[in-house]
């Protein structure tokens, strides 16, 4: 890696390489080391989108896409480290630059469905569960919700502690749910064991509670929203309260003004 770093700050090595010459994928399947993985992917995450493998059992071995299927694709006698290994190499720091890269499509499926064929389940769920540690905190459940629904439950029964977990915006699974359509559908009754405090909290990226969120957007459910407030009306309540001391505030805000002004310490320009 200190040649790799050498090379980078005297100019003879290039972002564009690192995906032009199928870098990463050597460095996560061959004998480089982990921190050369690394600092690869740091320094041009871009390339996890666009890798082809070694032995590739596609019939073009130039043809591009995303490094977790390359490392499928692969032809693990060509490869130092097992496709195991690799896999989960590439899964450990490719997360924080693009959380959804595992879900990219490739002929039909996605890199996870496929990793899920390819590794018995007890192997999947060790190379899983050694990424993403309780401790770390990486709230991998989101992008199962949002992108792979079907799958949510499978994984929550693996990860049963990332149901707690928020995203960088502070959202919960729940409120990912209830803005995907997609998810939605797949568990339309996720409302139903929802406490009274969830059903109340604002979702922190639309501003907008569970009833109204599902109510919004072009794939609205009207009726679903109606269930909601008719078991819930305690919501409404919390509503009401939050116009009347944002009101309160206005008044008290004008009082303030007028005296100001009567004391003449607001001077007009």
């Amino acid at each position: 890696m200190t040649l790799l770093k050498a090379l980078f700050e005297k100019g003879l090595l290039k972002k564009q390489d690192i995906s032009n010459y199928n870098l990463l994928y050597y460095s996560c399947c061959g004998e480089s080391s982990e921190s050369t993985f690394q600092y690869l992917v740091d320094l041009n995450p871009e390339a996890l989108l666009s890798a082809s493998s070694l032995g590739s059992r596609s019939r073009s071995r130039s043809y591009r896409m995303s490094l977790f299927h390359a490392l499928i694709d692969s032809d693990s006698k060509s490869s130092d480290l097992s496709v195991n290994e690799s896999f989960k190499r590439c899964l450990k720091y490719s997360f924080k630059h693009y959380p959804d890269l595992l879900f990219e499509t490739r002929l039909g499926s996605t890199a996870l469905t496929r990793a899920q064929d390819q590794f018995e389940e007890a192997e999947l769920i060790s190379m899983l569960r050694s990424v993403f540690k309780e401790e770390a905190g990486i709230p991998f459940l989101h992008e199962v919700i949002v992108h792979q629904p079907t799958d949510y439950n499978k994984f929550l029964a693996w990860f049963p502690w990332m149901n707690r977990l928020r995203d960088k915006d502070g959202r919960t699974v729940t409120q990912k749910i209830l803005t995907s359509a997609k998810a939605l559908r797949v568990h339309p009754m996720v409302w139903v064991n929802l406490s009274t405090d969830q059903l109340e909290e604002k979702d922190p990226a639309t501003t907008l509670r569970p009833f109204a969120a599902i109510a919004a957007g072009k794939d609205s459910d009207l009726n679903l929203s109606y269930q909601i407030l008719r078991q819930h009306p305690s919501v409404i309540d919390v509503i009401q309260e939050e116009r009347d001391k944002m009101y309160r505030e206005i008044v008290m805000n004008k009082r303030k003004g007028k005296k100001r002004k009567h004391d003449g310490q607001i001077v007009e320009g």
